[in-house]
């Protein structure tokens, strides 16, 4: 009885120093799997394959042929955006803080009649940087208004595309003025009449004097008093805002200037040597 006992007992440690052996064989396999997996996630996060893809600008982008941009405007009040991601990865966009919008005819005849606009992107969206995914269409709302009085109200079947507001008006305070709207500062009529005394030299006393004809048939001004004395003050706002701008970026010149010739001076400068009184 005694040595089937022992034998029992035999059988028992060596089944569970074979089961000890297995699991702790195990462990060790998983343990080094994911040592494995660790390694994997960590060389991935500092390789190639998720290295954070940079900002490129819109017109940029446009002009890779990265993307392609169309404008619809509902009147020249409102319009949207539409940025369509013609490569096969994402896009991080860094959108222009205004634009001018131009008819696709105007831009392969580089002139002619039709109502540009202008209006705000990177103002609107705060940072104005967003990501777009491969072969989508993002779609931006933007209130505008017009940069040329007397032609033609836009609609939504007129073609636009955008372009640099620069390449419409000259004028800085337009710049000032289409900020100041796509940020809410101001409301759009008295936008638009500070715009058109900017862009086609309205006199106040000429846009008083505005009517328009309604869809009932009866007449009624343009602009609003309230209007129009909120956009002498835009005007004037604009016109400070555009000469601290202007100020400014002499100043960034100035400085990169002075910090470029210093380094120029540095490097020019031999080293001195041991023994040189």
């Amino acid at each position: 009885m005694k040595q089937k006992w022992h034998i029992m007992v035999g059988l028992l440690v060596v089944v569970f120093s074979f089961e000890v052996a297995t699991t702790d064989a195990q462990e060790e396999t998983h343990l080094g799997e994911r040592q494995k997996i660790g390694e994997a996630n960590e060389s991935l996060s500092q390789g190639e394959g998720t290295k954070e893809e940079q900002p490129v600008a819109l017109f940029d982008a446009m002009e890779e042929e990265k993307v392609e941009v169309w404008l619809v405007q509902q009147n020249s009040l409102k319009g949207q955006v539409f940025i369509k991601n013609k490569t096969k990865k994402p896009l991080k966009i860094e959108l222009p803080p205004t634009f001018a919008g131009v008819l696709k005819q105007q831009v392969q005849q580089r002139g002619g009649g039709g109502q540009q606009v202008g209006g705000g992107l990177g103002a609107l969206q705060g940072l104005g940087i967003f990501s777009i995914e491969p072969d989508t269409v993002s779609k931006i709302g933007v209130k505008t208004v017009c940069l040329q009085y007397g032609l033609k109200e836009p609609n939504s079947r007129m073609k636009y595309t955008i372009a640099p507001l620069e390449t419409a008006v000259s004028d800085p305070r337009a710049e000032q003025i289409i900020t100041m709207l796509a940020t809410n500062e101001i409301d759009q009529g008295s936008a638009q009449a500070a715009m058109w005394h900017v862009t086609d030299s309205l006199s106040w006393q000429y846009l008083y004097g505005k009517r328009r004809v309604q869809p009932n048939g009866f007449i009624r001004p343009y602009f609003s008093e309230r209007e129009l004395y909120f956009a002498v003050d835009i005007e004037a706002e604009a016109r400070l805002r555009a000469i601290k701008k202007r100020e400014s970026l002499r100043v960034e010149k100035s400085q990169k200037s002075e910090n470029q010739i210093e380094e120029d001076s540095r490097e020019r400068v031999p080293p001195t040597k041991k023994g040189d009184g």
